[in-house]
């Protein structure tokens, strides 16, 4: 829930003095934080490169971050 991936189903969550129920405020939080998964094993198959242009278009991100992820030739 902390990281957005979940919704709550009830209380409170605060992280850096910001309520995460504004969701205005909880995109700022959350760009200041980073999660790293413990078991990657639904995306095993996937180099790191590729992982992360897939979690950024998950996540919707802007074109131009998500092609930073891509290889350079």
């Amino acid at each position: 829930m902390l990281t957005g991936l979940l919704s709550p189903s009830s209380g409170a969550m605060w992280i850096l003095g910001q309520d995460l129920a504004d969701e205005n405020r909880a995109r700022e939080v959350w760009r200041h934080i980073g999660v790293v998964p413990e078991n990657l094993a639904l995306f095993d198959n996937l180099p790191g490169r590729e992982y992360l242009t897939f979690i950024g278009r998950m996540y919707l991100l802007p074109p131009a971050p998500v092609r930073g992820c891509r290889r350079r030739p």
